[in-house]
């Protein structure tokens, strides 16, 4: 089990897109059960991508993402987590949320 970010770390000045992926049943001891980023430049999430039953400890089951100079994008994405205690956590970030099913 992953202390941060169960199934993706991001951190510093990164520009990541995500396409057609799949994340289930990931754990995160305490932040971001599937995706935990901070300072990052750009996160794209989409065109079908999945979140499914993701687990962290403490905060973001699915997303935990902060401080970043830009912008979290999710977009054309099913996330399934009936048991989150919080999906997506987002502090000092832009979020869009587009065309997505919860």
């Amino acid at each position: 089990m992953a202390a941060l970010g169960g199934a993706i770390y991001i951190s510093g000045d990164s520009e990541i897109n995500i396409y057609d992926s799949n994340f289930y049943r990931n754990y995160a001891k305490t932040y971001g059960g599937a995706i935990y980023g901070s300072g990052f430049s750009r996160l794209y999430i989409g065109k079908g991508s999945t979140f499914q039953n993701n687990i962290a400890l403490e905060k973001g089951d699915d997303f935990y993402v902060l401080n970043t100079e830009s912008s979290l994008i999710i977009e054309d994405s099913n996330i399934t987590n009936p048991e989150a205690k919080t999906s997506i956590y987002a502090e000092i970030v832009s979020l869009a949320i587009l065309r997505s099913n919860f």
